[in-house]
């Protein structure tokens, strides 16, 4: 009795042979060296990817295995560069204000990192604003004011230029630094010969004075009387006295002349 020999046959896998950089392409759903992305063709190697144009290079697409690491190399030199992005205004706002800000909300889930950020560019402005036109405003206004010469034909003196804290004066007035008064000497002061300090002829008359050596300077009206003066020394304000000089100086050299 012929006894009967039973085979097992194993199902043929196709043979696939790979080396480092190169292997076989059967089927791009299966094999992920290969992806397309129309209208290019994308190859992967083990280190380096490519794009390359179907329409000029139609060698790869037809070759069923994909390109080596040499080759990729080759064509992307001769491939063109891709750009990045130019950022626009509003990008680098965004990204300022992301590293400034990193946190979505602050204090209140209401005050958002946006509005927050607006708030402090409003700020600064303010503050900038300020820092510019105060003291601009300021110095026209203090340039204004030292635009004054001395009246011609009239007696000119000379003497120191200090500065005091005006209040009540001999004259009766209240006065303070801000406002352009003067006090003179108890010599010139007196020798009016009024008993009543109020009613001394003195008192409200406007002198014009200017630093020694300058063309210009200021006028201010008689308040008070000084009596560590001179006979022909002024004690002014502090806002008149620096119209003429810096606080710091503390006494100068003046020409002054009744108007």
């Amino acid at each position: 009795m012929t006894s009967a020999t039973t085979s097992t046959a194993q199902p043929t896998q196709a043979a696939t042979t790979t080396t480092p950089h190169q292997s076989v392409i059967t089927d791009p759903e299966k094999d992920p060296t290969l992806i397309l992305i129309p209208p290019r063709a994308v190859y992967l190697s083990s280190s380096t990817a490519t794009i390359t144009d179907p329409e000029k290079d139609a060698a790869l697409l037809s070759s069923s295995v994909a390109p080596s690491e040499k080759d990729i190399l080759e064509r992307s030199a001769f491939s063109e560069p891709v750009l990045p992005l130019r950022p626009t205004l509003k990008d680098r706002w965004n990204h300022l204000v992301l590293r400034a800000l990193p946190q979505p909300w602050y204090f209140h889930t209401k005050i958002t990192r946006r509005r927050l950020a607006i708030a402090i560019a409003v700020l600064l402005g303010i503050i900038l604003l300020l820092i510019i036109i105060l003291p601009a405003a300021l110095s026209g206004k203090h340039g204004a004011m030292k635009r004054v010469t001395l009246p011609l034909g009239k007696a000119l003196y000379q003497g120191d230029g200090t500065y005091y804290v005006p209040a009540m004066g001999a004259c009766g007035i209240t006065s303070t630094s801000t406002e352009m008064v003067v006090a003179i000497s108890q010599f010139v002061f007196d020798s009016a010969g009024v008993a009543n300090p109020n009613n001394n002829p003195f008192c409200g008359r406007r002198i014009r004075l200017r630093r020694q050596g300058k063309e210009t300077g200021i006028e201010v009206k008689v308040v008070d009387r000084c009596v560590g003066c001179k006979a022909e020394d002024l004690d002014l304000s502090l806002t008149a006295f620096e119209m003429v000089a810096k606080e710091v100086e503390g006494r100068v050299r003046v020409e002054w002349a009744w108007v």
